[in-house]
């Protein structure tokens, strides 16, 4: 990582088990960093189901929502597991 940036790699996938298992897997693996400007910058991957947001804690200050997706805005849903991975970061 670069000289003044810190970050980390957020990753998970599971089934609910539906179907002894074979239900797909529902997931994200995300990487957050933190320039020297204190902004916190996004990248990733996830599927369209569920909704996914992440939030920055810290500080005096209250929680910030630094990004979201919303599945039922998009139109998504468990059937939408079976598709392509969606793009996590800015628009």
């Amino acid at each position: 990582m670069p000289r003044g940036f810190r970050g980390f790699r957020a990753h998970c996938w599971a089934s609910d088990g539906l179907g002894f298992g074979l239900a797909p897997d529902a997931g994200y693996t995300v990487t957050i960093t933190i320039g020297p400007d204190g902004v916190p910058h996004i990248a990733g991957l996830s599927t369209s189901y569920p909704s996914l947001e992440v939030w920055e804690y810290g500080g005096s200050e209250s929680p910030t929502l630094v990004y979201q997706y919303d599945a039922n805005k998009a139109g998504t849903g468990p059937s939408n597991l079976f598709g392509l991975l969606i793009p996590v970061g800015p628009k």
